[in-house]
């Protein structure tokens, strides 16, 4: 079941009753429209597979998605999100990032989210990873972001405020495509 409402202008914020109780939804496509406020807790979707906010005016930080098993997409960019990702990573892992084993697609990019990118090392399935147009800062110091052992294709850091060099990365032992 999906339920897609992009580009349709709907202003206000994002009422969690918007999915109500579809349990077996398992694509919410909400990009392009003027949502603002905070993300709920879409804690009722057990079976989503896809969650697309991109382009509205949302801010806050972002909820702890741990519930969501079966989350293989999720797009948050071209928001206004200020909470560390890092913090959001953590909740998640903390929450039991295991549960999210599905996760391959991962979009924060365009928002305002400080501090250093999360450790990719418990993201085993994440092949697209689009951190680019924050306000990450520091050094690049630690490799798990450019974990050899990762399915890692698309790395996107652009546009941020990192310093030091990039760490030395094998690239013949990583599924890194783009950098």
């Amino acid at each position: 079941m999906r339920r897609i409402l992009d580009d349709a202008s709907i202003v206000g914020t994002l009422p969690p009753e918007i999915v109500g109780d579809l349990q077996n939804l398992a694509i919410l496509d909400l990009h392009d429209n003027n949502f603002n406020g905070t993300i709920p807790y879409f804690t009722n979707l057990g079976n989503l597979q896809e969650l697309d906010l991109i382009g509205n005016q949302l801010t806050g930080d972002i909820p702890n998605l741990g519930g969501l098993t079966w989350l293989r997409t999720l797009k948050l960019s071209g928001n206004q999100l200020y909470g560390p990702a890092s913090a959001f990573l953590d909740s998640i892992i903390s929450q039991g990032l295991a549960n999210l084993t599905a996760l391959t697609t991962l979009d924060l990019s365009n928002n305002m989210l400080p501090g250093l990118p999360p450790d990719l090392t418990t993201m085993p399935t994440l092949q697209y990873l689009n951190l680019s147009m924050n306000k990450f800062d520091g050094l690049i110091d630690h490799a798990s972001i450019f974990n050899p052992s990762s399915n890692l294709n698309v790395l996107d850091l652009s546009w941020n405020n990192f310093s030091g060099p990039l760490p030395n990365i094998n690239f013949s032992s990583t599924s890194l495509q783009q950098l």
